[in-house]
């Protein structure tokens, strides 16, 4: 494909992308207005909060990606794994292929740890809430830190989808940047002979520079491109099995690229608090400072008068009777608003899943509460972690890896496939799927304990296996837990001891141990 095709998609999807600036501007403004990145390149230290009169969608927006990093991505923690795919099917082969794997996942997470990919992920998540989030990972030349993550706002890239509104291809466009500095941008990039003469004119020359990593279906591979936009010219021109991007989204429309997050479900009702808020702080202005008719009678001047404290007003005696200046009633009842301004908060809590068992800051907090918040969570944010487990989390671990191969940190035929080598999640979300399967296996312990009775109950399972599935749920390391055949013979010992003893072994009698003293007596022992 020559280099005016791919600059005809890159229009095309720019111009797609345009149409949800709008939409995406408005939801950054109420809920993340730091963050917003339009009007486009603002200046740093700009004030950007000025209209937001009400700041329960960014409390709430932040206290949900505190919850979606600690529930899929906890810091600090393994919240993913490799292990043995289905292909496997020899138990012991299995065993010692999860071995090297475990070691293999000990090195993602030392350069996962090691990099910035906590703090990053955090501001890929608040994008993610407002519909799409996009992350950049590329090799770090830090010895320190292997890998190097960015997240990328929605002005800053122009997503393109397939015929399955997947997103694939991405394309950037850089405007006006210093031709000096592409070399440093992109190190393989041939200047066109055009821009070598402006260079060599003028060191501070600028271009327009349009960079795309477009897929390939045919090759299954990415096509990465750099081209002038005034001359279509390729700059850079090479392929790679990986590509530096991950773009996901909270939930999409069918036929749509952009994604649709629990923000712009719930901007109506922000809106509304916004505007309901701000009404509200102008009748409070106007009932604390309300507003004063003063007489135009020649006499009084107004525009000298000022009421302040201990301040002598000179009236003339002709207007004793009458004062030059009186107050504008202007009041109105401010507890029906206020009420109003609390059923649209808990409305906009409720779409950003900011709803508690009971407020956090009681007092203690039990077991039980705990369970019934993760529960809730779960369950309300099940649609959107399927999402996020296809869109987010297997790009990110591919690419990880990808990198890893290339710096010789992990052996260069690891193939996640998902046969001979899958990716097993042990995020909180998915931890309590598995606590609830053992949850459901007391439960049924304990009704069949009831109705047959507990060694009978017992007999029902294979105990010999419930050891590793328990192990399995509750993400305890193998290592730690006997093989099924260990399990097997341990009950073997346990059942011969609680047998009775041969009775002809048993404990002599009273009678006989007297016949055996007087016997004794008898021989003068």
């Amino acid at each position: 494909m020559d280099s005016r095709k791919l600059y005809k998609r890159f229009q095309n999807a720019k111009g797609n992308w345009e149409n949800w600036r709008s939409l995406y501007e408005e939801a950054y403004a109420f809920s993340i207005p730091n963050r917003n990145p339009w009007p486009q390149r603002p200046a740093e230290g700009q004030r950007k909060n000025l209209q937001c009169y009400d700041i329960t969608a960014v409390t709430a927006l932040r206290r949900l990606v505190s919850r979606l990093q600690g529930s899929l991505m906890p810091q600090g923690e393994q919240w993913f794994g490799l292990e043995a795919g289905d292909a496997v099917v020899d138990e012991e082969e299995k065993k010692v292929l999860n071995t090297y794997l475990q070691d293999f996942t000990d090195i993602i997470f030392q350069s996962l740890n090691d990099s910035n990919f906590s703090l990053v992920i955090a501001e890929v998540l608040q994008d993610l809430c407002i519909g799409t989030g996009a992350l950049m990972i590329v090799p770090s030349n830090d010895p320190q830190s292997p890998l190097k993550f960015k997240a990328a706002p929605v002005d800053y890239i122009y997503p393109e989808g397939n015929q399955y509104d997947e997103i694939k291809s991405v394309w950037r466009e850089f405007i006006n940047v210093k031709v000096v500095e592409i070399k440093e941008m992109w190190p393989k990039a041939k200047l066109s002979q055009a821009l070598e003469d402006r260079l060599k004119q003028d060191p501070l020359c600028t271009a327009c520079v349009v960079e795309g990593v477009v897929y390939d279906m045919d090759k299954r591979d990415y096509r990465i491109v750099v081209m002038e936009s005034s001359s279509n010219e390729f700059m850079l021109d090479k392929r790679s099995p990986s590509s530096p991007w991950v773009v996901a989204r909270w939930g999409k429309a069918s036929n749509e690229v952009g994604g649709r997050g629990p923000v712009i479900e719930a901007l109506p009702t922000i809106r509304s608090l916004n505007t309901l808020v701000e009404e509200i702080l102008r009748n409070a202005a106007l009932a604390t400072s309300p507003p004063w008719l003063a007489a135009s009678d020649g006499v009084f001047n107004p525009y000298l008068f000022e009421i302040v404290p201990n301040k002598v007003i000179p009236i003339s005696r002709q207007s004793m009777g009458e004062l030059p200046l009186s107050r504008l009633d202007v009041s109105s009842d401010i507890n029906t608003g206020s009420l109003e301004v609390n059923d649209l908060r808990q409305m906009v809590k409720d779409a950003l899943f900011d709803n508690p068992v009971r407020p956090v800051t009681a007092p203690e907090q039990t077991a039980t509460e705990i369970m019934i918040r993760q529960q809730q969570f779960a369950d309300e944010i099940g649609p959107a972690f399927g999402r996020l487990t296809v869109e987010l989390t297997p790009p990110v671990i591919n690419r990880v890896i990808y990198i890893l191969q290339r710096k010789g940190l992990l052996p260069p035929d690891l193939n996640v496939d998902g046969r001979q080598v899958q990716i097993r999640y042990k995020s909180p979300l998915v931890k309590h799927a598995s606590v609830q399967k053992v949850h459901n296996l007391q439960n049924y312990a304990q009704i069949m304990g009831s109705i047959m009775g507990q060694e009978l109950a017992m007999g029902t399972l294979q105990l010999d296996q419930l050891p590793e599935w328990l192990s399995d749920k509750l993400d305890v390391d193998e290592k730690l837990v006997k093989s099924p055949l260990e399990v097997r013979k341990l009950i073997q010992q346990a059942m011969q001891a609680a047998q009775p003893q041969d009775p002809g072994a048993s404990i002599p009698s009273a009678n006989s141990e007297a016949a055996s003293s007087a016997n004794a007596d008898q021989a003068g022992i």
